[in-house]
């Protein structure tokens, strides 16, 4: 989604995360993750890639709203889920 102000348009984010943190047991997962995702104009993708055990899925599980973090925030377009 763009915005115009003064002939400046601006991407608002549609994706927002703040200093995530996730442990599981004493393994910590996830350390201080934070990251915005823009609408892009041409249909852009993110990636997410790691080795084995990284996180990738404990992430996707907080960004999806199935798990909730130890600490951090995570905003959508549309509400602040955690």
């Amino acid at each position: 989604m763009l915005r115009e102000t003064n002939r400046t348009y601006y991407r608002l984010p549609m994706l927002t995360t703040h200093h995530i943190h996730k442990t599981y047991g004493i393994q910590p997962i996830l350390e201080d993750i934070s990251f915005s995702i823009s609408m892009g104009e041409r249909h852009e993708r993110v990636g997410l890639i790691g080795p084995n055990g990284c996180g990738k899925t404990a992430l996707m599980r907080i960004l999806a709203g199935f798990e909730q973090p130890d600490a951090g925030t995570v905003k959508d377009a549309t509400v602040e889920k955690w």
